[in-house]
This record gives C-alpha cells, structure tokens and sequence, in this order.
C-alpha cells in the first residue's frame, strides 16, 4: 500500500513538472514574438538576457529528457519516428514557410518543432517517462 502511494505521488510529481516544461515552451514562443515586437527597450532587453538564461537550461534538461526516452527500448516506434522528424525540420533548411517572410517565416519553427516533441512524448508510455524523468531530474 505504501509502494503504491508513493507511486501515485511520483506520478502526480512527475505531471506537474511535465505541465512546467512545457509551458516553458510556450513562454519561450511568446518571448521570442515579444523580442521581434518591442526591441526597443534596453531594460526589457535585460529581461529578455535572464529568460534565455532560464529558457537555455529548461531546454538542455528537456533535450535530455527526449534523448532518454529515444533511447529507451520500451519507447514506441512513433514517439521515436516523431523524434527524428522534430530534429530533421530543425535542421534542414527548406521550411514549410520560408524564412524571409517576416516574423511568420521564424516562427513557424519554433511552432512546428515544439508540438511534434510534444506528440511524440505524449505518445510514450507514462511510466517510460515518468522514470527517464526522474533520471533527468536528479542529474
């Protein structure tokens, strides 16, 4: 009985911090719209200098975090093919929406990128993930 409340405990943990992650995700999305939109202000520029700090070392944990579980054997062949698909649309350079289109031709990466992470993680077993987070967690 106790294994399984802290089981439970675990999980709830470990689905709150999934809720943190992933609206770090959607504060670095509207960080970088509000970077194009209002360059102007040194102290917002200061601002923005921190919350890259934090964004940079979310996003590591978060690489990380997607690096065990494509290792993980016991992760399906779709998170895994999503995977790379998020990974090849990062870095090749034709996008669906060219980069010379202002503001939109940006963003459509750092749209398309994060959902298809999002899909393949949510398409992962819960307890793959729970532990490979745990494992993220304590590094």
């Amino acid at each position: 009985m106790k294994n399984l409340l802290r089981k439970k405990s675990q999980l709830n943990q470990a689905f709150i911090n999934e809720q943190i992650l992933f609206s770090h995700i959607n504060d670095y999305i509207l960080l970088i719209i509000q970077i194009i939109i209002y360059k102007q202000s040194i102290l917002y520029l200061l601002l923005v200098m921190l919350k890259l700090k934090e964004i940079k070392t979310n996003a590591k944990k978060y690489i990380e975090l997607c690096k065990l579980i494509y290792a993980d054997p016991r992760t399906p062949r779709r998170a895994k093919i999503l995977l790379w698909i998020a990974i090849g649309y990062a870095v090749f350079p034709i996008d669906l929406i060219p980069d010379f289109i202002p503001v939109i031709g940006h963003l459509d990466d750092m749209v398309i990128v994060p959902i298809l992470i999002y899909v393949a993680i949510r398409t992962v077993p819960k307890n793959v993930y729970i532990e490979n987070y745990v494992q993220v967690l304590k590094k």
